[in-house]
């Protein structure tokens, strides 16, 4: 209950105990998801309010990314981390990770009355960030205190990519590297995405060419 299924089969199967520092080099697609204004709204809410809207939000959106073959590295406070192709290997996992990005969209959008019922004052948004690359898939900590996780520049680029959907005003936003690999490997998006191209991101050294899927409802 406190692992992926994946996570917990790797954990479980290792022919000798896991040790902090081992791991290994895996291309897989990342994503990051947070809740818009969740510090602001939240501050003003009562905790069981607050602990019975995230549980509604994750209890929606753990298990699409489940079903589309990504694994939820961690939750961060409002936010999720999660991976395609890093527990296990995974054919395109740039497409399902779009793919699956997409319906979760639509999926919050089509529950989004349920959160007004269950206190939340505004409508409720989240965006969403996705990227490609080579990442070290592996143990860290110390002792007995161990953390599963992935570590490398796809991951601090998807972070910064989850950031600037705030500033570029869009619910998803992916490199166009990622986007063009998806698309080579079937990916058509469900709704109408822009290329925009020598972008720059906040806490990223160059600029970069994004596709991003503006604020609106999805259909």
């Amino acid at each position: 209950r406190f692992f992926s299924d994946d996570v917990a089969r790797s954990i479980t199967s290792a022919d000798e105990s896991i040790q902090a520092g081992q791991g290994e080099l895996r291309d897989v697609a990342i994503m990051m998801i947070d809740v818009r204004g969740f510090t602001r709204i939240s501050s003003d809410l009562p905790p069981e309010t607050t602990i019975r809207v995230l549980a509604a939000y994750q209890s929606v959106v753990v298990p699409l990314i489940e079903e589309a073959g990504g694994s939820v590295d961690k939750f961060l406070g409002d936010g999720i981390l999660a991976t395609f192709g890093a527990v296990n290997r995974l054919e395109e996992p740039a497409a399902k990770a779009l793919t699956c990005a997409e319906t979760i969209l639509k999926a919050m959008e089509d529950q989004a009355a349920s959160f007004n019922e269950m206190g939340w004052p505004e409508a409720f948004h989240i965006g969403i960030a996705t990227d490609y690359g080579r990442v070290m898939v592996g143990v860290v900590g110390v002792g007995d205190r161990l953390e599963f996780t992935v570590i490398g520049d796809a991951v601090n680029r998807t972070a910064k990519l989850e950031d600037a959907n705030k500033t570029l005003k869009t619910q998803l936003v992916t490199s166009a590297a990622c986007f063009d690999l998806a698309v080579k490997c079937g990916y058509r998006p469900a709704t109408n995405a822009d290329r925009r191209t020598n972008i720059s991101v906040n806490g990223l050294p160059d600029p970069l060419d994004l596709v991003v899927w503006p604020e609106q409802r999805l259909h």
